[in-house]
């Protein structure tokens, strides 16, 4: 298979605790590696992490995105929630799994005209949740899904000890 994800200069903020001295990186994959941001109050921190992005193929550049997204429910409450709204926005939920701190989606559904398929997880980290989606067109997803799928599940919490 190609070279996983390019790296697209989106770091908003860093969900993950970050050491002052020295900072995790990135390794791209591509012949670079890259400091991620700090941040100074990360725990107040939320919005876009970072993203990950596919070379275009048919007009489209098929991502991963994370999020930290400021949330004091239990993640039950976060499932009931996100299953909620697939079902308003007409998305068709093919796998869906819940554990005692994260759950797990795969739907596909029309958004802005196209057909897509998304893959996500959600981690719920205090009081918010770290989501990982993966999206890209339905008619791709058979080529792409795989490596999608395998970086959003890619995704692991940095504990005091890493």
């Amino acid at each position: 298979m190609s070279k996983l994800l390019a790296l697209v200069p989106l770091f908003v903020i860093s969900a993950f605790p970050l050491a002052a001295d020295p900072r995790p990186d990135f390794d791209s994959g591509y012949g670079f590696t890259m400091d991620a941001p700090a941040v100074d109050d990360i725990d107040q921190a939320s919005g876009q992490v970072c993203a990950f992005f596919l070379p275009t193929e048919d007009g489209f550049a098929s991502n991963i995105n994370v999020m930290k997204q400021a949330y004091d429910g239990t993640i039950e409450e976060y499932d009931t929630l996100s299953l909620g709204q697939f079902e308003q926005l007409g998305y068709t939920v093919i796998q869906h799994t819940l554990g005692s701190d994260s759950a797990a989606y795969e739907y596909v559904g029309n958004f802005q005209g196209k057909k897509l398929h998304w893959y996500s997880t959600a981690v719920k980290v205090g009081n918010a949740v770290l989501l990982a989606t993966a999206t890209g067109p339905n008619r791709l997803w058979e080529k792409q899904g795989p490596v999608l799928k395998a970086s959003v599940d890619s995704l692991r919490l940095k504990n005091e000890d890493n």
